[in-house]
């Protein structure tokens, strides 16, 4: 019988000791972030070892809850090695307490959207997938599908209150488009027709790649899948995040 003593420290973060961690789904996982505490912290990426960390960059403010992301004043992001893929899903904890009343105030949570595209060339330089402030109170999904002779965008939105916490998805493939909000119940699902055109830009956090619609945001967790989730991964995702959370007092 094993025989010493263990030593507990209540509501400690796990990821400031643990040397592994295994996420409620596995399967086509690029990105998995505790985005809280320092920059070195958030930027690990907790995926498995052979995931590339992420590399920040501007200053974005850093608490023991989440960081505050402001791309136009201070450049701020959180650049993956995560490649789009025709199937995606993108999660998140995110709130904005921008105006969002205009192009630099409606925040990109997670994107790898660059500026401009050749409609003529397809992956070349797509607006790639996005989960994003369309309005006030709009959240968006916007993907990019290749008609047989140009690039189009594709985008389905949900109302949302930008001021609360929530945990939302954003989910893509060749034949479907989703975007949901776990925390208010609200989604939108909807068919495809087109095949998907991905980008060759890298997925980021907390900013797109181009100067527009990169309004201010505050983001405690953020995942990238390589797949179209279920309905039920989705949502042993959101309790394992919600559970997570409630330490920190942040509530979804």
């Amino acid at each position: 019988m094993a025989t010493g003593t263990q030593i507990l420290i209540k509501n400690a973060a796990f990821e400031s000791f643990a040397v592994g961690y295994v996420p409620p789904v596995v399967d086509n996982l690029e990105g998995w972030f505790f985005i809280n505490e320092t920059l070195a912290k958030a930027a690990r990426n907790w995926a498995g070892e052979d995931k590339a960390d992420g590399v920040f960059g501007g200053a974005p403010a850093t608490s023991s809850r989440f960081f505050s992301f402001d791309p136009v004043n201070r450049g701020d992001y959180l650049a993956t090695a995560i490649n789009e893929t025709a199937e995606m899903t993108v999660l998140g904890v995110i709130r904005s307490t921008d105006s969002l009343d205009g192009t630099l105030t409606k925040p990109f949570f997670i994107t790898n959207n660059n500026t401009g595209f050749s409609a003529g060339t397809p992956s070349r330089k797509s607006p790639g997938f996005s989960l994003y402030a369309a309005s006030a109170t709009a959240l968006s999904m916007q993907a990019a599908r290749w008609t047989g002779s140009a690039t189009a965008v594709e985008t389905i939105g949900i109302t949302h209150n930008f001021a609360n916490w929530s945990f939302v998805c954003a989910r893509v493939s060749n034949a479907q488009k989703s975007v949901w909000s776990l925390s208010s119940s609200q989604r939108a699902d909807a068919a495809s027709s087109n095949p998907r055109d991905p980008a060759l830009a890298k997925m980021r956090i907390g900013a797109a790649l181009n100067t527009l619609n990169n309004g201010k945001s505050d983001i405690a967790f953020a995942s990238i899948y390589s797949k179209f989730l279920t309905d039920a991964e989705v949502q042993a995702i959101y309790a394992r995040v919600q559970s997570y959370l409630a330490p920190r007092t942040i509530s979804i």
